[in-house]
């Protein structure tokens, strides 16, 4: 069976049933950026106080969500999934089978439109979270994020948590701060404010990180379980992994995906964590963008000259229009290289990288640009 097929009514029955069998409680997290980091925060902190089995990297359709469960044992108290979509209906059959008990949607923006069709079809995707949920589940809501506020909940009966920085919000953010590859943050929750900080860099993953807090508090667990399971926490390859590189310069490897919203938040971590240090960003090709896709790669290219990124790499057809609005947007022209191949790239960062360089590499997974991150880091 093709991954990309959905899985056969019976066998989801069959799966649900043993899911609500033997009783284990299930988290599940969707979004177009931050489920699998946001998974991962979560399971951190639940294995210091009981068994976990989460979703192994990124394999999140619906015929892996079914393996994880036909998997789980009597000994297994929690599931931390992480659903993820090719195209539409997709999150619907894997929210039936595993029947969250909390679910988060991280945020929702352009990625997989091409399959969705449009805006509206992406929050429509998102929105089939709420399938398998009952009236005693809690789904817990991204308020900073336009997309999230659209989804279609009609039919949910059950509790609904906020986070983010906007007021009113169940979990507010008051305070975040990136000092290198660190991220110290102040949540206000609960009628008190508690600092927490995660070891990965960037604002957007303070909120990844306070959608783990919310669902793990729902699901009981401590403060004191909280804090040391965010510091405990270990990115995935490719997510904003830092490296040593080439002439002591610092590598973030975030070459594993790329949409608009996760680029700019890259960028805009890129930024915060160098510091004194030049900032170089190396971005390639964005897929699944659909028809408007050159539109949005120049946008995208606007936003690099809006934070001020200090140099702008761009490898692939598609990604050449991210330089072209970087341009347009007032960078200088000496500070754009754009590149059709990634060897071209690797050559001008081999001159520019030294001590005082800092150098984000993101793209689709079908740009290749792992390969770019290979070339430059020290082995």
């Amino acid at each position: 069976m093709s991954l990309d097929f959905l899985v056969p009514l019976k066998l989801q029955v069959t799966t649900r049933n043993k899911r609500i069998r033997l009783g284990f409680k299930v988290v599940a997290v969707t979004g177009t950026a931050g489920k699998t980091t946001t998974k991962e925060m979560i399971a951190s902190i639940l294995r210091l106080s009981r068994t976990v089995k989460s979703t192994p990297g990124n394999l999140n359709l619906p015929v892996h969500v079914r393996q994880i469960i036909e998997a789980a044992t009597l000994g297994d108290t929690t599931l931390v999934l992480e659903l993820g979509m090719a195209r539409p209906g997709q999150i619907s059959q894997s929210s039936y089978m595993a029947a969250p008990n909390v679910a988060i949607v991280t945020n929702v923006n352009r990625g997989h439109v091409e399959k969705c069709g449009s805006m509206a079809g992406v929050i429509l995707a998102k929105s089939e979270i709420i399938r398998g949920m009952g009236a005693g589940s809690v789904l817990i809501i991204n308020a900073d994020d336009h997309g999230s506020q659209l989804l279609r909940l009609e039919g949910f009966q059950g509790r609904i948590i906020k986070y983010g920085k906007a007021p009113e919000t169940n979990y507010r953010i008051v305070k975040c701060e990136t000092q290198g590859l660190e991220t110290t943050f102040v949540v206000h929750a609960e009628s008190e404010q508690r600092t927490l900080t995660i070891p990965i860099a960037g604002e957007h993953n303070a909120h990844n990180a306070t959608a783990a807090v919310a669902a793990t508090r729902v699901l009981g667990c401590s403060w004191s379980d909280i804090e040391c399971g965010l510091t405990k926490f270990s990115r995935l390859r490719g997510r904003l992994t830092p490296y040593g590189g080439i002439n002591n310069s610092v590598v973030l490897d975030d070459s594993f995906n790329a949409n608009p919203l996760s680029v700019v938040a890259g960028l805009k971590t890129l930024k915060a964590a160098a510091g004194g240090r030049t900032a170089i960003a190396v971005l390639g090709n964005m897929e699944e963008q659909g028809p408007k896709w050159p539109i949005i790669h120049m946008q995208l290219g606007r936003e690099v000259a809006a934070i001020r990124v200090d140099r702008l790499i761009t490898v692939g057809e598609k990604a050449a229009y991210i330089a072209r609005g970087a341009e347009s947007a007032g960078m200088l022209k000496e500070k754009i290289h754009a590149f059709v191949t990634r060897a071209g790239a690797i050559e001008l960062l081999q001159k520019l990288l030294d001590s005082n360089t800092m150098v984000l590499v993101k793209g689709s997974h079908s740009a290749g640009l792992s390969q770019v991150v290979k070339a430059i880091i020290c082995m």
